[in-house]
């Protein structure tokens, strides 16, 4: 009751002072570019302009949190300190206990390597059990194979909170691989000229991600029209990809 009364004074409030008609507080982290990095005061990247184009369609302001993990972000969801999430990944779990959009965009994971340590092998199975070592974002899906893999062999698996960390322990050795979205990747190899990493052709998880809801945020007839928002606006959506990956891409070093 206490979580329904915070999210129904937050739509009284933001009517009178926004004039829209409801609030909806997202929790964001600002290092994960280019999909959400901090401009300034302002959140910025692909996944801030997405997010603004299909909440403010469906009547919503927004009101930007930082989350300082995944893992305590989905912390904070269910406790309803914030509302939503975005780039959320699909699971049963989840499912139970929070409310998704439809998918608003694909997401590619994929391995990335020291140059000078080229992969004998395309089976992930193979380089745990060779005790490779990886980093990666506390809290984050990688997909049920890696899931399996990181419970068998726990002590192979670093966890931290920003891709800045996951890279920085790769180009020092301090681990085999980082696996990291497949922008975020080429970004931090352009921004940082770290030209002795790569991406390798292992992709460890492909799949679309969706908002996620705190289940007393939102009700039916809102979602529907959020995901209405999504069909609608597919090719803007798409645009709006094309705009962040293409300035990475031909900034790619090889």
């Amino acid at each position: 009751m206490m979580k329904r009364f915070t999210f129904l004074l937050l739509i009284v409030l933001s009517h009178h002072s926004y004039g829209c008609e409801y609030l909806m507080v997202v929790g964001v982290n600002q290092d994960w570019p280019p999909y959400t990095y901090k401009n300034g005061d302002q959140y910025s990247g692909l996944d801030i302009d997405i997010t603004q184009l299909i909440l403010t369609e469906a009547s919503f302001c927004i009101d930007y949190r930082h989350i300082s993990s995944s893992s305590r972000a989905f912390v904070e969801l269910q406790k309803g300190k914030i509302g939503m999430l975005k780039a959320a990944s699909y699971t049963e779990d989840r499912a139970k206990l929070f409310v998704y959009s439809r998918p608003y965009r694909k997401e590619k994971m994929i391995l990335y390597s020291k140059r000078q340590f080229p992969m004998e092998t395309q089976s992930l199975n193979e380089l745990f059990k060779d005790q490779r070592t990886f980093v990666v974002n506390r809290g984050a899906h990688y997909g049920s194979v890696f899931s399996r893999l990181q419970k068998t062999y726990p002590a192979q698996v670093k966890l931290v909170n920003t891709a800045l960390q996951r890279f920085g322990m790769l180009d020092k050795g301090r681990v085999s691989y980082t696996i990291d979205d497949e922008l975020t990747g080429r970004h931090y190899i352009k921004s940082t000229g770290l030209t002795n990493i790569v991406a390798t052709e292992l992709t460890v998880h492909d799949n679309p991600v969706h908002f996620i809801f705190n289940k007393d945020a939102i009700n039916e007839e809102q979602l529907q029209v959020i995901n209405k928002s999504i069909i609608y606006n597919t090719d803007k959506i798409q645009a709006l990809y094309n705009q962040y990956a293409t300035p990475v891409r031909q900034g790619l070093v090889e």
